[in-house]
């Protein structure tokens, strides 16, 4: 449930574009089995849902903006389970341990 690669990046670089090329280190380098990548909004592109699903065969647990739809749009009570279920809950991992490498490593004004 913690990270095993990082890369620092400047702020103005969208960092969806190293997602496949780390994903594949972690797969080379480590030997890694991936099952399922939880990953927010930003990652909700059909060239990374393809390679998570299509090359590395695993499932895709990708945060998913429902304003993409419209304002008027409601989530149903089955979405909402399942964001809840399988997104906010690692997410909350994911988001304690840089909140512990920003203050630990003085990143936090980096």
């Amino acid at each position: 449930m913690l990270p095993v690669l990082c890369v620092v990046t400047p702020a103005n670089i969208h960092d969806a574009v190293l997602a496949i090329p780390m994903l594949l280190a972690s797969v080379l380098l480590f030997g890694f089995q991936v099952w399922v990548v939880y990953a927010d909004a930003a990652y909700f592109e059909y060239e990374i849902l393809g390679f998570i699903v299509q090359v590395l065969g695993a499932s895709a647990a990708i945060d998913y903006n429902l304003r993409r739809r419209g304002q008027r749009f409601l989530a149903t009570l089955f979405f909402l389970s399942q964001w809840r279920r399988y997104v906010t809950g690692p997410r909350k991992d994911i988001e304690r341990h840089f909140a512990w490498a920003k203050r630990y490593f003085g990143l936090k004004r980096f």
